[in-house]
C-alpha cells in the first residue's frame, strides 16, 4: 500500500536526497565528523540505558523478565512496564534508522544491502 504511494514514500522509487544530520547550525559533511557524531549518541545511548535499568523502572523490567507472574503478585503493572520496554526499543530503533537513511543515499524498497535480489 504505501509502496504505491508516491506523495508519501515516493513509491517505489523512494525518497532520495536525504541531507546531511545538522546539529545547533552545524553540518556534519565529513565521515570523521559523522563518526563523532555517532561515538556521541553512542556513549548517550550507553548511559541512558545504565541509568534506567538501576532505577525503579529497570528493576520492575528484571522482576518481569525473571517472573511475571510474580511481578504482578508483587503490585507491578506487567502491561504498563512491557508497553514502555516496547515504546523505548522502538524510540531507539527509530533514531538508528534515521542515521542508517542517512548512511545511504536513497530510501526505498529494497535498498538496503543485505536485501540484494537474488
Amino acid at each position: 500500500m504505501l509502496n504505491n504511494s508516491d506523495s508519501v514514500t515516493g513509491g517505489p522509487n523512494g525518497i532520495s536526497r536525504i541531507g546531511r544530520p545538522s546539529l545547533f547550525g552545524y553540518a556534519f559533511s565529513t565521515p570523521l565528523d559523522y563518526y563523532y557524531l555517532i561515538l556521541v549518541i553512542a556513549v548517550i545511548t550507553v548511559f541512558a540505558m545504565n541509568r534506567l535499568m538501576v532505577s525503579r523502572i529497570g528493576r520492575a523490567w528484571i522482576a518481569i523478565r525473571e517472573d511475571e507472574i510474580a511481578a504482578e503478585a508483587m503490585g507491578i503493572n506487567t502491561f504498563r512496564l512491557k508497553l514502555l520496554a516496547f515504546v523505548v526499543a522502538s524510540a531507539w530503533a527509530g533514531l538508528t534508522g534515521v542515521f542508517f537513511a542517512r548512511r545511504w543515499p536513497l530510501s526505498r524498497p529494497r535498498a538496503s544491502p543485505s536485501s540484494s535480489p537474488s
